[in-house]
């Protein structure tokens, strides 16, 4: 106890102060990190005219600056309770990560050192293989360098990615804007086709009404209006289960609950008497009703052919009528001649 012996540049402080009975592993560690010190930087760790000057060095932790022979200046760093000395303009700088690992085994005090050489040699492995080592107080842009650095490939494959994802993203949301545009261009054209739905309905156009009301009622769906004048047309075309479910999405509009009753009665009589006597209600209930319905013509089209809702046939009828009265009528008046 007391006595100093071994390599006084490469020995820890406790060796350096003779304290024998605290000598243990991490002794060792501190002499590997000086042995690294000088692998790094082709020189010892510490420097000194004498015996007593490089002792007193050990002791206090005065380790020289990490710097190497071939040009340039190292910065001043400490860790751990290591006092670094002034530099010199002697060489360029040690890479920061096995800095922080010489250090760190050549901390002063011995708890701040790595517990073993398990330690140590993990440390440098993780240097060499690229991943942040313990000694260093790494942050996530150190963390995210080291990984492009270990992934060179993939890193590049992610940034292109990242460069065609963020062109798609533009240009999606570019044309979404302008689809956006268009459908409320298209929304506004609701109402006119409505509108159109209803004068063909009074010109008994009622396939074509249909297309058309059909085609507001997809461009706004939440308009029940659209939906009650749809649910007229389905009622003139005989699809009165379609009709009375297109009644139930527009409650609350006006005449929706006469259509509705007048619908339901309609279903009952085809199911109890057919669907010629179902058709002969509905044009009793048209001639009845007023209103939309009267300014329809219908008064001449009878029975299914007013069902039907092709108008055509209404109006073929008429004019055969109109045609046979008018035939009528000039042999009347030759017979009175």
């Amino acid at each position: 106890e007391g006595e100093v012996m071994g390599t006084p540049q490469y020995m820890s402080p406790e060796q350096a102060q003779g304290m024998v009975a605290e000598l243990d592993v991490r002794s060792d560690v501190y002499a590997l990190g000086a042995i690294l010190y000088a692998i790094l930087t082709l020189r010892a760790p510490i420097d000194g005219k004498t015996l007593d000057e490089v002792l007193s060095k050990v002791r206090s932790g005065q380790i020289s600056p990490m710097i190497t022979r071939r040009g340039g200046k190292a910065e001043k760093s400490g860790n751990d309770g290591v006092v670094v000395g002034e530099g010199t303009a002697m060489g360029s700088e040690v890479p920061a990560a096995l800095q922080s690992v010489t250090m760190k085994a050549m901390a002063t005090q011995r708890e701040k050192r790595y517990a073993g050489v398990e330690g140590l040699v993990a440390d440098i492995e993780a240097y060499q293989n690229g991943f942040a080592t313990s000694a260093e107080d790494a942050g996530a842009w150190t963390r995210a360098r080291l990984w492009v650095g270990r992934n060179r490939v993939l890193a590049v494959s992610a940034a292109v990615l990242v460069l065609v994802v963020s062109g798609f993203t533009v240009k999606v949301v570019t044309e979404g804007r302008r689809a956006s545009a268009a459908l409320k261009s298209l929304r506004e054209m609701a109402p006119m086709a409505a509108s159109k739905a209803e004068a063909l309905i009074r010109d008994g156009e009622f396939v074509e009404a249909l297309k058309s009301v059909t085609y507001a009622v997809d461009l706004q769906p939440e308009e029940g209006g659209f939906r009650r004048i749809r649910g007229n047309v389905l009622q003139l075309l005989g699809r009165w289960e379609e009709a009375l479910k297109e009644y139930g999405q527009c409650a609350g509009e006006d005449g929706v609950e006469t259509s509705l009753r007048l619908t339901g009665e309609l279903l009952a009589v085809k199911a109890k008497e057919g669907e010629e006597k179902a058709h002969a209600r509905l044009y009793e209930a048209l001639l009845e009703g007023g209103g939309r319905r009267s300014p329809l013509r219908m008064r001449r089209c009878l029975g299914k052919d007013f069902g039907s809702g092709t108008g055509r046939n209404c109006r073929r009828k008429r004019r055969a009528r109109e045609q046979k009265s008018s035939s009528h009528g000039d042999r009347r008046a030759r017979i009175r001649a």
